[in-house]
């Protein structure tokens, strides 16, 4: 389950300009190639400057979880975090209106990124 504008709104404020549009093709269309991309290639999706930010969620906050079993679904950051610390490899979560997000890599130990419009000094603002 996408939610577009709650995608779009992410992918305006966090997603780096040039792959916007790849972005919310794969979120729609090949979810596992946009899980792929989080896993190995994030550095691709977020700016450096992204990288080891705490994740800026409220434990009932309302979310996307893209997964590696799954395409995005909606579950709660409760939910989203119990299935990041089983493992797995490689997470994308994003907060249903778009405003945070928190990511990490496949490996031991994954590299998270995360942001949100809470946090100053946002890049490309």
């Amino acid at each position: 389950m996408t939610n577009p504008e709650a995608l779009a709104a992410f992918v305006g404020r966090f997603v780096k300009a040039e792959f916007r549009d790849r972005f919310l093709h794969e979120a729609v269309k090949k979810p596992k190639d946009l899980h792929r991309r989080v896993c190995h290639d994030i550095e691709k999706i977020f700016d450096g400057s992204y990288r080891g930010r705490p994740a800026a969620f409220q434990v009932d906050d309302q979310c996307l979880l893209l997964g590696w079993s799954s395409p995005f679904t909606a579950v709660s950051w409760t939910d989203a975090k119990a299935k990041i610390d089983q493992g797995g490899g490689g997470y994308l979560v994003v907060k249903s209106d778009g405003s945070a997000f928190y990511a990490e890599t496949e490996g031991e130990p994954g590299v998270a990124y995360a942001g949100s419009t809470q946090q100053i000094n946002l890049p490309g603002k």
